[in-house]
């Protein structure tokens, strides 16, 4: 089982008829073999916050990718630069 952290952006097409992608509908497929991390609230959260100008909910997926080592699947273009300053790995959205 391949883990990886999941965000809202990725799971509202799955609730839109037309949205979802071949990307969305695979990542779906993966969280329901239970293969994504959910977040914790942890400290050094507000440092991410305010260092890559995210919200709480967006720097704890940032703290919890650079804690386990775990790639974010996001469709967000704040969140995946964010990833990327922090030298976190990305799912890559299939084009």
């Amino acid at each position: 089982m391949s883990r990886f952290i999941l965000d809202a952006s990725v799971t509202l097409p799955w609730r839109f008829k037309g949205v979802a992608t071949a990307w969305s509908e695979a990542l779906r497929n993966r969280v329901v073999r239970g293969e994504e991390v959910v977040p914790e609230q942890r400290p050094v959260v507000i440092s991410l916050e305010e260092r890559h100008g995210l919200t709480i909910y967006d720097a704890s997926h940032l703290e919890l990718s650079q804690r386990s080592g775990l790639p974010r699947a996001t469709l967000d273009r704040n969140r995946r630069n964010a990833a990327r300053e922090a030298s976190v790995p990305l799912i890559e959205p299939m084009s």
